[in-house]
């Protein structure tokens, strides 16, 4: 019953608007007159009904008036408006009377929002007077007001003197944006007076800053050439053509001013351009691609993803017209993707870097300010400028003294720059010079080597004295190829100084580079077997003529060939490849060089750096010095000289692929067969001299030295220097170094510190910590001389740490040391202490205490057996008997059967001064058979009988 109370007393309050139109009588003059209580309106499914139809009052009863009409629609908070659905059709009717006594001419009629909107305007008797059409797909030249419609369309509205009219409006929508109704009239439109000057003017001066700081921007990329400029202006650029589009100034435009889709779509274009720009302006700041190279692949990613977005939401919005799912989503999306930025910026840059906190606080303010306009436009309000102001405004001051800031770190770290350059000028011209200066001692050596090598061949000294004559042609050979080696890397230094100062020229011929290749090939065969590697040549063609430069060519092949054999291991193949190879349907246009070996690989983070000039990657496990970092930098020089490119793939443990592409021309004078550009495989290939044997003789007399090294003319002349006092023994890496200490224990080591397989630092780590050779005095020898490098050595726990090239004197010096050492350790460990721990060591001494201390308690473990010896000792202790010898001897200056039977004695002599036990039965119980044996033992250890041994004696 209430219920129906209250319908019906609704229904008489209404009654009587419905089926009539309400009249407004405008009985004064005002800016603000609003209109829609005074409306009816009409929703429909679809376009069902024309003017004719709603014009006639066949539709009278389903016109509501507007204050029925939007109670079924939720208030929206776009200043009160009712947001009404976009899938509708819409008529709205409001009737008017001129109620002022005078014409109304030019006056301007608001209505609201819609995509398109017709507005038919009839007179009292149902006669159509005009009709206007305004809607955001409207073209501009249809409409009364251009000007000023993003959001408020009117149509200009006049009315004769007492006269009334009827204006029925039809509102349609197809992009989703919910379209709603402000009838207002005022007198004259506010985007054509002084009050719209007055209201934005603040607006104005604000696009006219960001208009001064764009051309500062670019003015500044255009006299620094600094990329992080122009990022930034042309970010601002975007955003300021946006907020053109927001004053309605872009929409004007000609070109755009009557297709309001295209306008949309560049609108999303544009905000995808001002992303990637502020992205793009974030990675040239923070210079990324240098700093942060995984970070700058992320960035990057970003902006493909943005693009990519921007390009869907076009197709989605030009196949379906829907403008506010296009906008929502896009807002989300910028939204999420500046939060992420700036959650990354803050993680990335969170140090206590100027440049970067200027940049998260400008990120910051500008994020704040888009979230806020995203929320704007979720909420359909739209866009706010206030929003937009707080956020750039934010940004531009804030990233403007950034790059203020950054442009006086670049200003010192471009002088910084230049003081480098300078000193690398200097390095290069010292280089330059001290190479010069190397050649003439260099040329004396060499040449008189080579005098002195033929007057001993003419003479008849070696008829008499072979022996002598074969020692000093040896020699002479030995000073000859060792003076080429180093005539080698001073060229090499010569020609990185002639290729940086553009110096150096190409020397072109045309000839059969197939050939020539083969030669070169065939030079480095000897230097391939000497270490037991298959060299390999294959080309695809037996013949191939172009130019090319032999003299370079065989620089750059040689110093991979011989890098190649250097590195890989003995029984492994290396392989020369050949082959023509087309580009861009071109045949024959580039000639393809691949060198590929077994060798140990480069690491990953080093590839990129090897032809980098001095660069060292650090060593692999198992390998020695790698070179001195010049090889492969004049190679790649050289390629590039002329004309090619060369790359390196390698992955740790398979070897190394290098690869070089030469153009192929053919305008060159033809190679003559005299031509000097023959090689010299002598000059080139570093042939290695006999051997000495490997083995010293096992009945010598003399101390036993292990020399180690993998430069046979180091091991001759250590040789030549000790075989009068010392009986040698040679290993030619570290690992046989190892091996062969082991077997063999020597009195003293002599290695070199850069060797393949194992270094002398991993030979003498290994040995000093192994009690069998623990006790074995080591003496490096090495160029690399830096107190942190002699530091290392004596770490690791050589006796002796000696620079190359060594003086002989001082090498003899350590060999002496070396003796006393060994005298040291006899005098210590010649009376075997009686208790476990019964002294204290010092540090260099204590392992080999722990070793005697473990040797003694095996013997005590098995003291009264009489069966234990050496073999025994030897397995309990897990060495060899001749390894044992040695080590036992070295310390204590006994044999092994000696050792355990003073230890069977001083126990003896305890049971004898504490017991009453006979001397047979003592004799039984320390491991004797014999006690007559037993007896004699006794008084040569100790110079009296063991009766006279008991206690009170």
């Amino acid at each position: 019953m209430k219920h129906l109370i209250l319908f019906f007393l609704s229904f008489l309050m209404l009654c009587p608007t419905f089926g009539q139109a309400q009249v407004f009588t405008i009985d004064k003059a005002g800016d603000g007159i609003w209109l829609n209580e005074y409306l009816s309106v009409l929703e429909l499914d679809s376009e069902e009904i024309e003017l004719s139809d709603a014009a006639s009052g066949r539709y009278n009863d389903q016109f509501l008036p507007y204050q029925v009409f939007i109670k079924k629609y939720l208030p929206a908070s776009a200043g009160g408006k009712a947001l009404l659905d976009p899938d509708k059709v819409y008529w709205w009717r409001l009737s008017l009377q001129n109620g002022l006594g005078k014409p109304i001419e030019d006056w301007v009629l608001h209505l609201g929002r819609s995509n398109e909107t017709e507005v038919f305007v009839l007179n009292k008797d149902g006669t159509l007077l005009s009709t206007h059409h305004v809607g955001w797909l409207i073209p501009a030249g249809k409409k009364d007001h251009p000007m000023g419609n993003r959001h408020d369309e009117r149509i200009s509205f006049s009315l004769g003197q007492d006269s009334m009219v009827t204006l029925f409006g039809k509102m349609t929508n197809v992009n989703k944006k919910e379209p709603y109704l402000a009838l207002r009239l005022t007198q004259e439109d506010f985007y054509e007076n002084w009050k719209f000057i007055e209201k934005t003017r603040l607006d104005w001066a604000f696009i006219g800053l960001l208009i001064a700081f764009i051309l500062i921007n670019f003015l500044l990329y255009a006299s620094t050439h600094d990329r992080a400029f122009f990022w930034h202006a042309l970010f601002q650029t975007c955003l300021f053509a946006y907020l053109l589009e927001f004053f309605n100034v872009l929409p004007e435009l000609p070109l755009l001013r009557d297709n309001r889709i295209a306008l949309q779509v560049l609108v999303y274009a544009m905000l995808c351009l001002m992303d990637v720009a502020y992205m793009q302006f974030i990675r040239r700041y923070m210079r990324m691609r240098a700093t942060k190279p995984v970070w700058d692949r992320y960035f990057s990613r970003f902006e493909v993803a943005r693009v990519l977005f921007a390009l869907g939401i076009i197709a989605y919005y030009l196949a379906t017209l829907n403008m506010k799912l296009s906008d929502d989503l896009t807002a989300l999306f910028i939204v999420g993707q500046y939060s992420t930025m700036a959650v990354l910026l803050s993680l990335l840059f969170g140090k206590k870097d100027k440049k970067s906190l200027f940049l998260i606080a400008g990120t910051a303010l500008f994020v704040a300010g888009v979230v806020l306009n995203a929320i704007s436009v979720m909420q359909g309000t739209g866009i706010q400028f206030s929003y937009t102001q707080f956020g750039v405004v934010g940004e531009v001051i804030l990233f403007t003294l950034g790059l203020g800031y950054r442009m006086k770190v670049l200003q010192k770290e471009e002088l910084e720059s230049q003081r480098l350059k300078d000193l690398d000028d200097f390095k290069t011209r010292f280089y330059t010079n001290i190479t010069h200066e190397f050649r003439t001692p260099l040329t004396v050596i060499m040449g008189n080597s080579e005098i002195g090598k033929l007057e001993i061949e003419k003479t008849d000294f070696k008829t008499f004295e072979p022996k002598i004559s074969q020692f000093l042609i040896s020699n002479f050979d030995s000073i000859a190829r060792n003076a080429a080696q180093l005539l080698r890397l001073v060229n090499r230094l010569l020609d990185l100084s002639k290729l940086q100062s553009g110096k150096m020229g190409l020397n072109l011929r045309q000839g059969d580079v197939a050939a020539f290749l083969r030669y070169v090939v065939e030079a480095y065969q000897s230097l391939a077997k000497g270490k037991d590697i298959h060299l390999h040549f294959l080309s695809e063609m037996e013949h191939f003529h172009m130019d090319f430069d032999a003299e370079k060519l065989q620089d750059v092949l040689g110093n991979l060939l011989s890098n190649a054999v250097k590195f890989s291991p003995p029984g492994s193949e290396v392989w020369v490849k050949c082959k023509a190879i087309s580009s861009e349907g071109v045949n024959e246009a580039q000639l393809l060089i691949t060198v590929k070996d077994n060798g140990p690989g480069i690491a990953e983070e080093a590839l990129a750096h090897i032809f980098d000039r001095f660069f060292q990657a650090d060593r692999p496990e198992g390998q020695g010095l790698l070179g001195s970092g010049v090889g492969l930098s004049l190679a790649k020089e050289l390629v590039e000289l002329m004309g090619g490119n060369i790359t390196a793939e390698s992955r740790p443990g398979t070897g190394a692929v290098f690869n070089i592409l030469l153009p192929v021309s053919r305008s060159a004078p033809a190679m003559e067969p005299n031509d000097p550009v023959q090689i010299s495989p002598i000059e080139t290939v570093n042939i290695e001299p006999l051997q000495p044997a490997e083995h010293a003789q096992e009945n010598s007399e003399k101390p036993l030295c292990l020399v180690v090294d993998d430069h046979a003319d180091v091991v001759n002349y250590l040789k030549m220097l000790l075989e009068n006092d010392y009986a040698i023994s040679i290993a030619y890496d570290g690992q046989r170094g190892i091996e062969k200490a082991l077997e063999m224990l020597p009195d003293v080591i002599i290695s070199d510190v850069m060797m393949p397989e194992k270094d002398g630092l991993e030979l003498c780590d290994f040995l000093k910590n192994d009690e069998r050779t623990s006790h074995i005095p080591i003496i490096l020898l090495t160029a690399k001389a830096s107190v942190e490098d002699r530091l290392e050595g004596l770490r690791r726990g050589a006796d002796a740490y000696l620079q190359k090239p060594f003086n002989q004197a001082e090498l003899f010096i350590c060999l002496q040391k070396s003796v006393v050492l060994r005298s040291r350790l006899l005098s210590h460990f010649s009376k075997i202490p009686k208790e476990l721990g019964a002294t204290e060591q010092e540090p260099a001494l204590a392992m080999e205490d722990a070793f005697l201390q473990k040797a003694r308690l095996a013997v005590e473990k098995k003291l009264a057996d009489d069966g234990f010896d050496v073999h025994h000792l030897c397995r309990d202790l897990g060495m060899s008997r001749a390894q044992l010898h040695r080590k036992l001897t070295a310390l204590t200056g006994k044999s092994t059967s000696h050792f355990i039977r003073s230890i069977r004695l001083q126990k003896a002599a305890g049971l004898l001064a504490t017991t009453s036990l006979t001397v047979a039965e003592i004799a039984y119980e320390v491991g004797f058979r014999d006690p007559n044996y037993f007896s004699r033992t006794y008084s040569e250890e100790f110079g009296k009988a063991p009766s006279g041994s008991r206690k009170g004696d």
